[in-house]
């Protein structure tokens, strides 16, 4: 799971915490793409193994999922913006079909 973020401060605990809640993502890449807000510093706050915070300078969300890309050991890789929602059971029934 790739999840590019820039200044979302506002969502950004909500949506790695429903990420979360999916026992399918083996890897939860969060890329700050240089927010000037509190969000990298709230997954930061985050102890779960799975995720992977990665700075870089504001340079759009397209550069933020190659960043992410880059970082990704997964089979399967999915994006999801840091302002969106998926059910707790999306990725198992994307996946399973």
């Amino acid at each position: 799971m790739i999840i590019p973020c820039y200044n979302e401060v506002k969502t950004i605990q909500e949506v790695v915490q429903a990420v979360k809640d999916t026992a399918i993502a083996h890897e939860i890449i969060i890329v700050d793409d240089g927010s000037t807000d509190n969000s990298a510093h709230l997954v930061s706050q985050f102890t779960d193994p799975r995720i992977i915070l990665v700075h870089q300078g504001n340079t759009g969300p397209g550069a933020a999922r190659n960043a992410g890309l880059l970082r990704s050991k997964g089979k399967y890789v999915a994006f999801l913006d840091a302002d969106d929602y998926w059910n707790k059971d999306f990725l198992y029934v994307a996946v399973s079909r």
